[in-house]
């Protein structure tokens, strides 16, 4: 650890040697005899590690045992608990302790004698699986010739490998192995000090999987300390763990493996532990590090599209009589198939129609258009177009007999505009319209998207009066529903990022049906250019001249497009291209001149051109705020410029997102390319018409706030936060019960088959196992887990495993989800709006000020709530782990960077890298969010970091760049209540 001189600035160099000065401590009249100074380290969890002088070593008398005084003058030793294991050992032996605020004291009691010797043992390996072999070194020392014992403790598992005993290099006889292969024994005879024992111990088949301690101590009438070696032993690939794949077939339900080409994709399929896949676009899914044993799979009937249903293609009993849900029995390292097939519903012609009708009132004409549809629609307009001459009456717009805003208005066309309306729907819009002549014709045209297709027109429907009377015409359509998608429907061609240049509708059938008159007709006050330059058009006489300025600038003539004519040479229009702007306000002025050289008009637009994003605002009427795990959330973000005004269509960026979502770009680049694609980038954002740039995330069911932060070009900074709301959904519960009955009889060394849990495996014990997920009076969301069998205690939070321990290649580009993520065996969530309380694993998510921050991954009780007032993040566990922040400056390397502690909790930790002012390193400059798996390398038991692009030790200008680490060490020391 980093530990400070009194000045906070000066690092202390280590080690300390007692009685000695430091760097720290260069006035020896204030060192005491055996004295040791730690100045100023940071709170945190410590262990001193203490080489005793030849001769010495720690004591393992408890404190009961030491003198009640020591020192000149004498005084009362601190010692802080008492010998034991490294998990149990107090401070002054060698074990943790905790600094928090105030100085601590503590002495450390050695023993000194002839008959005391000091062992020191090493693993040569630290990661180690099944049939590897491990050489040990026992480091014995003494202040005379080594007469002793030595009894060596192999982990359960571990044996010794015959003829690999060495004593200070030459071959000796093996040791005495007690019946059990519990102990060692080594004997030493006048050995001269140092000795130095070498053997090998070969890790079997019965080896537990984790941390495993070896231990080595003198026995009899000589005494040493206790060394210990450990290591951790993984599992080996498909050891005790299972594979399941499958796919969901779309329409096939023969033999016939050919005729299986058709995948359903965005299909959910779940466990029993909330363990669930959702199937790519060839309906295939995989999920792995499934225990072996008996398990459900089954598909979630609420994540097909309405149009479909499960076809019962296999008839035995492990689908139980649903063709939705199947046994599975795993055997450890194979590979289990499990299919589901579903065929589409016989299609429902659905009706969408509109009605256009006139009726007089006072001098006005009544328009009205009735829209009336049985299936749903996910955004329609309509467009109205009044016949030449006619005026519409402001104001006097109505959507089902309530006033609205007036519709949009282009030359005589009104369109009105709606987003999604359910299934069984009708709108009836009326307006007021002044100046229809004795004989006219009014149209109607209804273009309309459905959930996962692209835009459909409606047939024009028409009303023709004649003598002031109208004849009414209604015109209806057929729609068949198809497979939804969860994707919105495409955008229109005005977001097109091809097509960034306006095109100007006047052609030669506009210019026929034209009127004399002056009209500017492009463009209007409105209009906010894509590029630095715009078109413009004129309609005017064609005896008159124009006189086109911008910012005071007369417009260039080599950028006039020349004027057109009718055929009655009544009507000219004039045109130019590719005018340039500036940014901001440009003053662009019209004069039209007569043939006799009076001014006609004088007019004056001022066009806006937005290309720099100054801020974001959050558009919530346009998002999809849902976690529901197979929509994908939209997050509708509008960016302005300094001057409030919507930016220009086409600008991208990257914006950085909160765990555990995911931007949906990112998983597309990666589904393209799974080896290679945007691993390490940033999520990207493509800003289309009005400013708007439609954030799309990846399916979840993790209700909650999604925190996105923007940065611009001054390096400013902005967070917007979005609530996802949990779907409200129908019931699904997947789950089944076990027991075995037997009996079973233990001889012999009964103890190392306890020491082993073997006894305990002899028979599958009694097991429940379920989950459960749905709406309770349709307002509440309930998600319940519970698994009887889970093992518990073990460093894993979240569920999630490393994606490339299993080598997992299935074809199929998707990983699992766990909605029901939970170290313990329960899990439960209870969720409204935007408000959630659960018992589980999660993040603290405390970041929204630097000062206030407290990120930490925990199991226990969590809730939260976000009011448009009041909001709040509770949260509460019983836990021994220790969180740590490291903060490690860059090399220029991808690594190996080392971090402070080993034995990290898996998946609890939150690597960022931030770049610092190099003059004031509390302002930070740039901070990027990495993700691990993709942006890094974890080994989690040695604390080890590797990156997959080097980190470099300051930035283009010169400021340094630090790794942030934060995560949860599995520390030993009791358990303890953390709430906040």
């Amino acid at each position: 650890a980093t530990v400070y001189c009194d000045d906070a600035v000066t690092v202390l160099t280590q080690p300390v040697i007692s009685g000695s000065i430091t760097n720290c401590d260069t006035n020896p009249a204030t060192i005491s005899a055996g004295g040791f100074r730690f100045p100023l380290a940071p709170a945190g969890s410590y262990r001193l590690v203490i080489t005793p002088p030849s001769g010495y070593v720690i004591s393992t008398k408890p404190v009961a045992s030491l003198p009640a005084l020591v020192g000149t003058p004498a005084a009362a030793p601190v010692i802080l608990g008492n010998p034991g294991t490294p998990a149990t050992a107090g401070g002054s032996y060698g074990g943790l302790f905790t600094l928090w605020g105030p100085a601590l004291k503590l002495d450390i009691p050695l023993d000194s004698s002839s008959a005391v010797l000091s062992i020191v043992k090493t693993a040569e390996k630290s990661v180690v699986s099944t049939g590897d072999f491990i050489p040990y070194t026992l480091t014995i020392s003494s202040g005379s010739a080594i007469t002793a014992n030595i009894v060596d403790h192999p982990p359960v598992g571990f044996r010794y490998q015959k003829d690999s005993a060495r004593l200070n290099g030459a071959a000796i006889t093996d040791p005495v192995m007690a019946v059990d292969a519990s102990t060692l024994t080594f004997n030493l005879n006048n050995v001269a000090s140092p000795a130095t024992i070498r053997y090998v111990l070969e890790v079997t088949s019965g080896a537990r999987m984790g941390a495993a301690e070896n231990t080595a101590t003198a026995i009899g009438a000589t005494t040493s300390n206790t060394a210990r070696a450990s290591v951790v032993v993984r599992e080996d690939l498909f050891r005790n763990k299972t594979i399941l794949i499958g796919r969901v077939i779309d329409g096939s339900c023969d033999d016939q493996v050919e005729n299986d080409a058709i995948g359903l994709s965005n299909a959910r399929v779940v466990m029993e532990d909330g363990t669930y896949a959702l199937t790519d676009k060839e309906g295939r899914w995989h999920i792995d590090n499934v225990r072996a044993g008996t398990h459900v799979v089954q598909l979630d009937l609420d994540s097909l599209p309405k149009d479909y249903e499960v076809v019962a293609c296999e008839k035995n009993t492990r689908f139980a009589g649903r063709s939705y849900s199947q046994f599975v029995n795993l055997h450890p390292g194979a590979l289990w198939r499990a299919d589901f097939h579903v065929q589409k519903k016989a299609p429902v012609a659905l009706r969408l129609s509109q009605t256009l009708s006139t009726h007089t009132q006072n001098d006005l004409t009544i328009v009205s258009l009735a829209i009336v549809s049985s299936t749903e629609v996910t955004g329609y307009s309509a467009t109205v177009m009044l016949p030449e001459g006619t005026v519409y009456v402001p104001g006097s717009a109505k959507l089902n007999g309530e006033t609205i805003a007036d519709p949009d208005s282009t030359f005589s066309a009104l369109t009105f505009r709606s987003q999604a309306r359910p299934s069984r729907w009708q709108d009836q819009y009326t307006i007021a319209v002044d100046g229809v002549g004795p004989r006219a014709t009014l149209k109607s045209m209804m273009r309309y998207t459905t959930l996962g297709q692209a835009g459909k027109n409606l047939p024009v429907a028409q009303v023709d009066i004649v003598n002031h009377a109208p004849m009414s015409h209604g015109t209806s359509a057929e729609v068949l529903v198809e497979a939804a998608d969860s994707r919105p429907a495409k955008a229109t061609n005005d977001d097109d990022p091809s097509q960034l240049m306006e095109i100007l509708p006047y052609d030669e059938v506009w210019l026929a049906a034209a009127q004399p008159s002056v009209e500017w007709l492009h463009p209007q006050e409105s209009f906010h250019p894509n590029l630095p330059v715009m078109n413009m058009a004129v309609k005017h006489l064609p005896q008159q001249r124009l006189s086109m300025t911008v910012n005071g600038e007369p417009v260039s003539p080599l950028l006039f497009d020349g004027a057109k004519m009718n055929t009655a040479r009544t009507v000219s229009l004039s045109t130019w291209r590719a005018v340039p702007v500036k940014e901001g306000d440009n003053k662009v002025e019209l004069v039209v001149i007569n043939a006799n050289g009076s001014e006609a008009s004088r007019t004056v637009r001022i066009i806006h051109f937005a290309a720099t994003p100054d801020r974001v605002e959050f558009v919530a009427a346009q998002s999809r705020l849902i976690a529901d795990g197979k929509t994908r959330p939209i997050i509708a973000v509008r960016f302005l410029d300094k001057d409030g005004v919507p930016v220009r269509r086409g600008i991208n960026g990257d914006y950085l997102l909160n765990e555990p979502y995911r931007s949906y770009n990112k998983h597309e680049a990666i589904t393209r390319n799974p080896l290679t694609g945007n691993l390490g980038g940033k999520p990207r954002f493509e800003i289309m018409s009005d400013g708007l740039a439609m954030i799309e995330l990846e399916p979840t069911t993790q209700s909650g706030e999604a925190v996105l932060n923007f940065n611009f070009n001054d390096t400013r900074k902005q967070e917007l936060r979005a609530w996802l709301e949990a779907g409200q959904r129908d019931w699904i519960l997947v789950g089944f019960a076990e027991g075995t009955i037997g009996q079973k009889t233990l001889s012999g060394n009964i103890q190392a088959l306890q020491d082993a849990n073997a006894d305990k495996e002899l028979f599958d014990s009694n097991k429940l196992a379920f989950y459960a997920k749905g709406s309770i009076k349709g307002d509440f969301l309930l998600t319940l887990a519970y698994d009887t069998s889970k093992q518990t205690g073990n460093k894993l939070l979240k569920q999630a495993i490393d994606p490339t321990q299993y080598y997992t290649l299935y074809a199929d580009a998707m990983q699992a989800g766990f909605d029901a993520a939970s170290s313990s065996r329960l899990y439960v969530k209870l969720e409204r709006k935007q408000f959630y309380a659960m018992f589980g694993d999660y993040d603290t998510d405390l970041t929204v000020t630097e000062l206030s921050r407290y990120s930490r991954t925990l199991n226990g009780v969590k809730s939260a709530y976000k009011g448009e007032q009041f909001g709040y993040t509770a949260f509460a566990s019983e836990t021994a782990q220790a969180y740590l922040k490291d903060e490690i400056p860059g090399n220029g390397t991808s690594g190996v960077y080392k971090l402070s502690r080993g034995n990290l909790m898996i998946n609890s930790d939150k690597i960022r890298i931030e770049t610092r002012d190099r003059f004031q390193s509390q302002i930070i400059v740039s901070v990027q969010t990495l993700t691990r798996y993709l942006d890094y390398d974890l080994d989690y038991d040695k604390g080890t970091l590797t990156f997959r692009e080097p980190i470099n030790s300051r930035d283009n200008n010169l400021n340094p760049t630090y790794i942030v680490a934060e995560y949860e060490s599995a520390d030993p020391a009791e358990s303890k209540i953390t709430a906040g």
